[in-house]
């Protein structure tokens, strides 16, 4: 292995820099598919994104949850194929050429060519998916750029035909209609994403008008409210809320009996004040009931009435419609790609709304508080002085009564039509609860009246507006007229025909074109529908069998999208995108529904090689009714991209003309992830579509994450830079890090997330510093052994490390396989989030307890062959860590284990090539991958990537006893310090005893037996006492859970309260085995009552002699006491040895010494002082502190006699007055020592021939020479020009430093 910087030193960012170096050299990626070809196939769908923008957070991580479960696949010995997808149709990128061509309509197209524009469309959509590579590559994901699907590929296209043509031929394709926005003045529909682009504040009507219901007793009239009277034309129904109850009212001036909403009620208009009434009541309210209703009726009654109506009703009700029915419809169709109308592909979300300008009430504050003012002195908002209540009605009792029509229009239809119909769309929060309904003009109108059969699904639909939002000759009246225009028009023929109830105006927020700047309106435009309300039951069904990451969102939000299901209209009338496969002749009656290229080819005769619109639309079919009848031509309408994406599992790989085996194998895939928006969107179709063509879910496991927000939880903005860019966070902490933030994350639970910068460094600090820190340990004393002129190091193989007597080897050991055990299982299950933290807990454990407690060890302060079963056992656990968080933190565990593989045996050349097929080995034996020994008396090879070896596998060396044991003690070495620090004894201080409550014979045995000894040191105490008996220290007492008590047993709390506290140990115990006991009358359970145990002194301590401290599982009590005897024997010690061992330090440090360099030190002084001076301080310590100065410095203090004038001097400090005296310290290099009798006896006698061998061996370098002598068994071959060759051996004749040649004769130590 390699030396390794310190932790403030590295750099992660730098170091990943590297190693893209090396998986770029190494073609690590396909490299790795190479070795796993032949394996079982796990089938990953990775959803396609636009590439007319760059990634954001959200992508990134998206693409770390693919990222990670992809490689953990992989190294669980699968076949991964990670193909990079694109969307590459769709409004995003026909707005931009819109914007860039200055297009304004569709006749603007026809007149550059269908062709032309398309192009234009073609050669923006790869605009970034270079910088998308870059960044996604730099993340450290693994997918293949260089064999991506787009869906603008003919491939790709074909098979979403085949899709098509399969569902038509089940008969799930219909022509229906849509209700869209639409401009007049291009004669388009729009999406949803292109209305929310330019909203306008306006004045519009806003009138009640009457309905006079069929045979009703009273002759009463169903009230409607609405802010488009040019819909009420094409009404059909009326729309009532069968849980609301309805209220008759007659007008006593006029005997008019009105019906609307009891809660609705105060919406009808009040009476009029006169003008002196308007000055004294005429403010308050004024402000309750309308402006423009004010101007019509005069001064004195327009300041009365006149400006609450426009606030109150006609902000609330432009609000709550115009923008419900945009904005609303907006953000629910485009939430999961800002394109055609489908939040939910086949109707959308929309706001609850009529057309557009509203022609039902918002759910408004302000319309509800204006309307309520409006009414006066008046029971529930009504002015009795003009109404009185006759009677009410349930909504249900409503529904199928029949009303006479506002106009003639469509008598035709009524048979199915002018009848009450309910729905859960009506609210009571404006309006007057009575909607009416033209399904032309709106969603839900069209929608409520399929529903109750006033029309039926695929007919054509009642619509007298033509394309350029005309009257058409159908309504006599008004025919020719603008809608807009025709508004005033329509309130005069309904004022004389006594319809009207009230008249006011609206302002409101109203969508206006984009391209012509002129208002919208919601209009039925036809489509072509999957039936998914056909297949809806089997559509649950195969919901039930997928797996969800969290599991609430497929049984909630997902179930209940599903339950709601409507159809799905899957056409667009558009130009870039794949067009229907539908030819048709101009009246619909003959279709032919295409599948396929061939098929095309066949019937059109002539070569197609791409499919989109200025390629295809000149191709006709012949009739199938012969010669005489005009051939077929392509409809013009192209699919929905949500189409195209739900095409995904068999458009990518070009199923089925292609990769048939392939797909039916592995259908449904195994993984998808995406964001929660995605329930909506691509999860819905993915559903939809596999369920109708297999009756079979798409996918078998899914992760839904959240959305990623700004620190601020606000949504990330560019505008507002509220965010810091990804590359920049990648560049200051590194990928790895980012990686690990986000799915330690609650947005991996599909939670939000506010993105925290100091969230990214804190995951360096706590996770990988200290994970840094444990390896560089390794490493250093790993080099130590070979700088020393040791043996260099050689991990242990299983079976040798299996000798280890180290109670913490086994430990760790066992512990790293419950990780890679932990990991395995969470992956399974898809929990990513469970990962890190427990990864924290582990390095906390190895670097807090196996690296702390045996420091010793791997320093080599006790024996060689010890400190090789401590290093070896820390090396095979940062191995196993470092395969186990591959997946997570790609960048990171290369790095180490590039340098951790240097110890590992190298695969012979004649393997290398047989390293990538199945069945060769420990590779084939690990499905395809290395990375594992063949059995526990081999090490496994070193790989040429740590993503090349298999993911671990747990063995039987997992200890779970002892893991519980380490745990428990970690816990009591807290409880222990915490008692020290309550009570002022530091650690320093001796004390005689600790004992270990618990209830737990195995711990207590561990802890005083295999454990003890590390407990001892850590506390600084003489002895563990375990004890079982909770009750020697321990007094018992019931209190009662006065929160849970107070509400059961009301008044007899008190007498409860006292017998609980009156309870002894003996009926506690009893309470605890039975879990109940009868107290003053009432049962109690056990969880009524908190059982409190207090520290108890033992019998013959004093107050302050003992204390406690326990955590509900153990209890420890501390013995205050100093231990006199062993507080004794430090200060018999001194200070200066403490003091001396502290400078020994602080001089390493200045020096720029790393803690594995190996110095001597030289305390200054002689072994004997001038004949007859008195001994001075440091050469008493020499001698009697000896052993504690080795231990602490890890080698002996030596007396000026022993250190050879040839030693290199790295450091040298004079300290005077140091706990009473004043010494020299000297660091140098270790020095050669040689035993000059043995040298000479080496040489035949020849000293001068040793005085020259001697000079040869000083001059050559130290490191080399320990090397050299390592590697030749402790001998080295010396020739001197003219005198001979000898061989000189370590031990005997030489010696690599001065403590060698002591420890070696210890008769010549001072």
């Amino acid at each position: 292995m390699e030396a390794v910087v310190e932790g403030k030193d590295f750099s992660f960012p730098g170091s990943e820099e590297a190693v893209l170096r090396l998986w770029e050299r190494l073609d690590a990626f396909n490299e790795q598919l190479r070795r796993t070809e032949g394996l079982p196939e796990y089938v990953f769908y990775d959803g396609p994104p636009f590439a007319t923008g760059l990634p954001h957070y959200g992508h990134i991580l998206a693409g770390t949850i693919k990222d990670v479960v992809t490689r953990y696949q992989t190294a669980t010995g699968h076949h991964v194929t990670r193909r990079f997808g694109w969307d590459c149709h769709g409004l995003p990128v026909e707005y931009e050429i819109d914007q860039k061509l200055n297009v304004k309509s569709k006749d603007d197209v026809m007149r550059m060519g269908i062709g032309v524009y398309n192009e234009e469309c073609r050669s923006i959509v790869m605009r970034y998916s270079q910088e998308w590579r870059t960044i996604i590559t730099r993340v450290g994901r693994w997918i293949d750029f260089d064999h991506d699907y787009k869906t603008l590929d003919a491939s790709y296209m074909e098979s979403c035909w085949w899709v098509f043509a399969q569902l038509h031929a089940k008969g799930l394709v219909y022509r229906g209609f849509k209700v869209m926005p639409y401009s007049t003045a291009c004669n388009t529909p729009l999406s949803n994403f292109e209305a929310g682009l330019n909203y306008k504040d306006v004045s519009d009507p806003a009138v009640m008008v009457a309905f006079p219901l069929i045979g009703d007793a009273d002759g009463a009239a169903l009230v409607a409210w609405t802010t488009t009277p040019w819909t009420l034309p094409s009404n059909l129904a009326l729309c009532v809320n069968q849980g609301f109850s309805y209220c008759k009212v007659r007008n006593r001036a006029t005997g008019a009996v009105l019906m609307v909403a009891q809660s609705r009620l105060c919406a009808l208009p009040g009476r009029k004040k006169s003008k002196g009434e308007g000055k004294g009541e005429g403010k308050g309210e004024g402000k309750g009931e309308g402006k423009g209703e004010g101007k019509g009726e005069g001064k004195g009654e327009g300041k009365g009435e006149g400006k609450g109506e426009g606030k109150g009703e006609g902000k609330g009700e432009g609000k709550g419609e115009g923008k419900g029915e945009g904005k609303g419809e907006d953000k629910g169709e485009e939430k999961g790609k800002a394109e055609e109308e489908g939040g939910k592909p086949g109707g959308g979300e929309k706001g609850k709304g009529g057309k557009g300008g509203g022609k039902k009430g918002g759910n408004s504050k302000e319309a509800s508080a204006g309307e309520a003012a409006a009414g006066g002195d008046s029971v529930a908002g009504l002015d009795a002085s003009m109404y009185e209540v006759i009677g009410t009605i349930t909504g249900a009792d409503l529904v199928g009564m029949k009303y006479e029509p506002m106009f003639p229009y469509y008598a035709d239809l009524a048979g199915s039509a002018f009848r009450v119909v309910a729905d859960s769309y009506v609210t009571d929060d404006s309006g007057t609860g009575v909607v009416h309904c033209a399904p032309a003009f709106g969603e839900d109108d069209y929608r409520v009246c399929i529903a109750a059969g006033v029309i039926g699904k695929g007919e054509a639909i009642p619509n007298p507006v033509d394309d350029d939002g005309r009257f058409t000759e159908r309504v006599a009246d008004f025919k020719g007229l603008y809608v807009k225009d025709a508004d005033k028009a329509i309130i005069a023929h309904m004022k004389e025909a006594g319809r009207v109830v009230s008249v006011g105006s609206i302002m409101h927020s109203y969508p206006f074109c984009w391209r012509s700047d002129t208002p919208l309106i919601y209009r039925a435009v036809p489509s072509w529908f999957i039936a998914v309300e056909q297949i809806k039951p089997a559509l649950l069904a195969n919901n039930a069998e997928t797996y969800w990451v969290p599991e609430y969102v497929k049984d909630k939000r997902f179930h209940n999208w599903l339950e709601n299901a409507r159809d799905w209209a899957v056409s667009r009338s558009r130009f870039w995108g794949t067009p229907l496969p539908i030819w048709a002749n101009e009246d619909l009656s003959e279709m032919r529904v295409v599948g396929s290229v061939a098929e095309l080819e066949a019937l059109g005769g002539e070569k197609v090689t791409d499919l989109h619109r200025h390629k295809i639309d000149h191709i006709t079919i012949a009739s199938s009714k012969g010669e005489g009848h005009p051939p077929l031509k392509r409809i013009e309408d192209v699919f929905d991209c949500w189409f195209e994406s739900g095409s995904m599992p068999y458009a990518y790989i070009h199923y089925p003309f292609e990769n048939k085996e392939l797909f039916e194998k592995n259908f449904p895939g195994h993984f998808i992830a995406e964001g929660l928006d995605q329930t909506r969107g691509w999860f819905y179709t993915l559903m939809v579509l596999s369920t109708a063509l297999f009756n079979k879910p798409a996918f078998r496991s899914l992760i839904c994450n959240g959305l990623v927000l700004a620190e601020d939880g606000k949504k990330m903005s560019k505008r507002l830079k509220n965010y810091p860019p990804p590359m920049d966070v990648v560049s200051a902490y590194g990928a790895d890090a980012l990686r690990l933030y986000l799915i330690n994350s609650p947005v991996v639970r599909a939670e939000p997330l506010r993105f925290k910068k100091d969230g990214v460094f804190a995951v360096v600090r706590d996770v990988f510093l200290p994970w840094y820190n444990a390896y560089r340990f390794l490493v250093q004393n790993a080099l130590r052994l070979t700088a020393e002129g040791l043996p260099p190091f050689q991990p242990m193989t299983a079976r040798q490390l299996a000798a280890s007597s180290n109670v913490l080897d086994q430990w760790i050991h066992s512990a790293s396989q419950s990780l890679a055990q932990f990991v395995r299982g969470e992956m399974e299950a898809y929990r990513l989030y469970t990962v890190v933290p427990y990864l924290v807990r582990f390095i906390d454990s190895l670097t807090n307890v196996y690296v702390r407690f045996n420091r010793k060890r791997l320093k080599g302060r006790t024996f060689d062959q010890d400190c090789r079963f401590a290093l070896s056992s820390l090396f095979h656990v940062l191995l196993t860590v470092c395969k186990a968080m591959a997946p997570f933190t790609p960048f990171f565990t290369e790095a180490m284990y590039q340098n951790l593989s240097k110890a590992l045996p190298q695969r012979p050349p004649a393997d290398a090539a047989a390293a990538a097929p199945v069945g060769d080995g420990e590779v084939g034996r690990q499905g395809g991958l290395g990375g594992a020994a063949v059995d526990e008396e081999h090490l496994e090879w070193a790989e040429d990537s740590v993503h090349f070896c298999s993911f671990p596998t747990s063995d039987k060396h997992v200890d779970e006893r002892m893991e519980r044991s380490v745990e428990r003690m970690m816990k009591v070495i807290d409880l222990a310090r915490n008692i020290r620090e309550r009570n002022n004894r530091p650690l320093k201080t001796p004390l005689r005893e600790m004992v270990v409550v618990h209830p737990d014979a195995q711990f207590l045995e561990d802890i005083t037996g295999k454990l003890c000894e590390y407990v001892r040191e850590e506390l600084n105490v003489r002895s563990v006492v375990p004890c079982a008996d909770t009750s020697k220290y321990t007094s018992v007492r019931a209190e009662p859970d006065f929160s849970v008590l107070g509400r059961r047993v009301g008044k007899a709390m008190g007498a409860v309260a006292k017998a609980v506290k009156d309870m002894d140990a003996a009926a506690i115990a009893a309470l605890q085995s039975a879990g109940e006991v009868t107290i003053a009358g009432h049962t109690l359970a056990a969880s009524d009552i908190k059982v409190v145990r207090d520290f108890k002194a033992p019998e013959g301590s004093s107050a302050g002699d003992m204390d406690a401290a326990g955590d509900g599982e153990a209890l420890v009590v501390l013995d205050l006491r100093p231990d006199t005897e062993l507080l004794g024997g430090r200060r018999r010690q001194g200070a200066l040895p403490i003091a001396v061992v502290n400078r020994v330090q602080k001089l390493r440090k200045r020096a720029g010494l790393e803690p594995t360099d190996a110095v001597e030190v030289d305390g200054g002084v002689g072994s004997k002082g001038k004949e007859g001076a008195e001994e001075s301080p440091l050469q008493r310590i020499l001698v009697s502190q000896a052993a504690y100065i080795h231990d602490a410095l890890g080698a002996p203090l030596l007396s000026a006699d022993y250190c050879p004038s040839h030693a290199v001097v790295l450091a040298s400090e004079r300290y005077s007055g140091v706990a009473g005296a004043s010494f020299t310290l000297t660091l140098t290099r270790p020095a050669l020592c040689f035993s000059p009798s043995l040298a000479v006896n080496a040489c035949n006698g020849n000293a001068e021939a040793a005085t020259a061998v001697q000079v040869v061996l000083m001059a050559r370098d130290p490191a080399k020479l320990r090397a050299e002598m390592a590697a030749a068994g402790g001998k080295v071959h010396v020739a001197v020009d003219g005198m001979g060759e000898w061989d000189m051996v370590q031990g005997a004749h030489l010696f690599l430093s001065v403590n060698d040649f002591l420890e070696a004769n210890p008769a010549t130590r001072p």
